[in-house]
């Protein structure tokens, strides 16, 4: 968990996949998915999907999803750049 210059809070993710064909758009849902426990349908790009800031949907029960986020924020693992690793939790393109 981090903010961004807006002082938004945002999650920070890195995929290895190449931003082509939407590859890095799949691979990044596939990783909310897991990180999540959710079935990989149910988190998709809502908007920005040409771009490094993206808003993702992930469908699932609201308060299982808000404490995965709220372990991740007071995580001692939270690098305080908000990143998140694969198996994780992380953000990139």
């Amino acid at each position: 968990m981090a903010s961004d210059a807006a002082g938004r809070c945002v999650l920070r993710a890195r995929v290895a996949e190449a931003p082509e064909k939407g590859r890095a758009n799949h691979a990044l849902c596939r990783l909310l998915a897991d990180a999540f426990g959710v079935p990989g349908g149910a988190v998709r790009v809502e908007s920005g999907a040409a771009s490094r800031t993206k808003t993702v949907r992930i469908d699932g029960a609201a308060p299982a999803l808000l404490r995965t986020l709220r372990g991740w924020a007071t995580s001692p693992a939270n690098d305080g750049r908000g990143s998140v690793a694969a198996g994780t939790a992380g953000t990139g393109s």
